[in-house]
């Protein structure tokens, strides 16, 4: 490793700071009171600033140079990051900030990507490109969980989830300082390009097919991070084993398999051709229903899935170095599949989940309660229950075994109310003396008598009565039991990434003018 690759790596940690954006969207969500649909505006203003600035971002690199814009970029995330770690903003200019950061975050992958071409030794661009994105994705995970870290730190934890904004501050400040004083001789093209010409390079097949996989690339990605918890939960794991298994092994492996890359010579062609080997077979293994398969799917996809990125990139940069900006921008640019993907398989899954009918038999394995069907409301994906025996537990898998298969996780828990006295308030803590549980009310229907909870304590008993004593009084016994669901059986909706992945293979097989078969 050279010296003067280290302020570009570096600027490739922060680029995780953007990642950071979804996972902190709830801790945001909790300090301003907002809804789940307010809340998750923050990792969309990052994906809107990818399609909007990555196109022009690389004609800026062609025209003032890579290293220019990396400055702007870390510069534009610098202020981005300050305003809340010196002050508690008001969400729309926290809303600003989050654009603005994805901006800067946008110009840094712009010019990052290439720029690690004209600091790298001869020979050693793909590894470097794989070992950054390793080393980005260290950024993504350290970045998303900082804010608990700095809760040992007295005046950061203090500040609650703004606590990790200062270290943030800091570090792009450093990165600033860093490549301000950083030489390098850049590759540039003879004459400066433009929208028109950077576009007419989508009319160039390999460069129009390398775009579109990783258009493809990051929705499998971004689909993986999603959907693999509610399939788990499908399958029979609990919550604790959903969150290991599920994102944080596959996010594990993921960052593993690059800083692998990154430290052997391998040809990026054949790594490429692995790579996208190793994902398809993960995603059909996740859409196998089985649960031992559908674990060693996941650390397959999170091998396959590590290296596409830099391989492709690299691949095609070399092509046409001279046109290294306009192609990044153009790459970039199409990180926006992380918006549109996701959405085909949401579309399945919700597909799947809509198949509950009224009338049909519903068991639970865990529990091995039995009922029926008695309604079911596709859009807000409450499901209510006539129980037949036992009792259905709130956390676990229900299945439907007549009909049509159909599958759900309960996210929260409730019931059709009778002898209601009085109306639950939205956030209350409500008791049941009898059982000592105790739950915070999600949501409550006067008219049809619906109270849907959030549980806190203990388990609640179906028969007896609920309180809430604050911010009035009300109270209520449960009669039928109701679920608010989130689809899980995932399994078959995994051929969206599986079907991005078997048109990476089919990619990875076609040779270049100058690279060839290798």
């Amino acid at each position: 490793m050279q010296i003067k690759t280290l302020p570009i790596f570096l600027a490739f940690l922060l680029m995780g700071v953007a990642d950071a954006m979804g996972p902190m969207s709830s801790a945001v969500k909790e300090n301003y009171g907002i809804s789940t649909m307010m809340a998750t505006l923050m990792p969309f203003f990052v994906f809107i600033a990818f399609a909007i600035f990555s196109v022009p971002g690389g004609l800026l690199a062609a025209r003032i140079g890579k290293k220019n814009v990396l400055l702007l970029g870390l510069a534009l995330n610098t202020v981005a990051v300050a305003v809340p770690a010196f002050m508690n903003p008001p969400y729309i200019l926290l809303l600003c900030c989050i654009f603005l950061l994805g901006v800067g975050t946008t110009f840094l992958q712009v010019a990052g990507n290439p720029i690690m071409r004209d600091v790298s030794a001869k020979g050693d661009y793909s590894r470097n490109l794989a070992l950054a994105q390793g080393i980005k994705g260290l950024g993504s995970s350290v970045s998303a969980s900082l804010s608990a870290l700095v809760l040992s730190v007295g005046f950061l934890a203090a500040m609650g989830w703004r606590g990790a904004f200062p270290v943030f501050f800091v570090l792009m400040a450093l990165a600033f300082v860093m490549v301000l004083t950083l030489k390098v001789d850049e590759t540039k093209a003879d004459v400066p390009p433009s929208i028109g010409s950077s576009l007419a390079l989508l009319g160039v097949p390999m460069f129009a097919m390398a775009v579109l996989g990783i258009f493809l690339y990051v929705g499998a990605e971004v689909c993986m991070a999603t959907f693999l918890k509610p399939t788990l939960a499908g399958l029979g794991l609990n919550a604790s084993q959903t969150a290991f298994f599920g994102a944080t092994l596959f996010f594990g492996i993921l960052t593993f398999g690059r800083l692998v890359a990154g430290s052997v010579k391998v040809s990026p062609r054949v790594f490429f051709r692995i790579s996208a080997f190793l994902g398809l077979v993960g995603g059909v293994l996740l859409m196998s229903g089985n649960k031992t398969l559908a674990l060693v799917g996941i650390v397959l996809a999170g091998l396959g899935f590590a290296n596409i990125w830099p391989m492709l990139f690299s691949i095609t940069v070399e092509e046409k170095p001279e046109c290294a900006n306009e192609l990044s921008g153009l790459m970039c640019m199409a990180i926006s599949g992380g918006a549109l993907v996701p959405m085909l398989m949401a579309g399945s899954l919700d597909a799947y989940t809509n198949r509950f009918a009224a009338g049909a038999t519903l068991t639970q394995e865990v529990s091995k309660a039995t009922g029926t069907v008695q309604s079911w409301d596709k859009s807000s994906k409450i499901l209510a229950v006539t129980t037949l025996t036992g009792s259905f537990d709130s956390t676990n898998v229900i299945n439907q075994t007549s009909s049509v298969a159909a599958h759900a996780r309960p996210i929260e828990t409730g019931w059709v109310m009778t002898d209601a006295n009085g109306d639950f308030a939205k956030d209350s803590t409500i008791t049941q003396a009898v059982s000592g549980a105790t739950a915070k009310v999600s949501s409550w229907d006067a008219e049809t008598k619906v109270l849907i909870v959030t549980p806190v304590t203990g388990v609640f008993s179906g028969t007896d009565a609920i309180a809430q004593s604050l911010p009035k009084a009300a109270t209520a016994t449960p009669g039928q039991p109701v679920f608010k669901v989130e689809a899980t059986d995932g399994g078959f909706a995994f051929y969206v990434p599986a079907g991005c992945f078997a048109y990476l293979l089919l990619l990875s097989l076609k040779g270049g003018k100058k690279t060839g078969q290798a």
